[in-house]
């Protein structure tokens, strides 16, 4: 059995993950976790059940903060 891993190209680009999460470039850590809560909290695919767009700002969000979350 052969194994093939999956690698996701995403469509957000490391200079507007600030944007996603609606910050300035210039974001100290707290207002990071802060957005990133906010916003995944609106954007929650169960909180919006069958709204594509939402979960796909979700995606984002996400990645978005697993990259500004660790650089912070």
């Amino acid at each position: 059995m052969l194994l093939k891993r999956g690698f996701s190209s995403s469509s957000v680009s490391r200079r507007n993950f600030y944007d996603v999460l609606q910050l300035r470039e210039n974001a100290d850590r707290k207002s990071i976790k802060a957005n990133y809560y906010k916003l995944s909290k609106k954007y929650h695919p169960d909180l919006n059940p069958n709204n594509k767009e939402a979960h796909k700002l979700f995606l984002e969000i996400n990645e978005a903060y697993a990259v500004l979350g660790n650089e912070a």
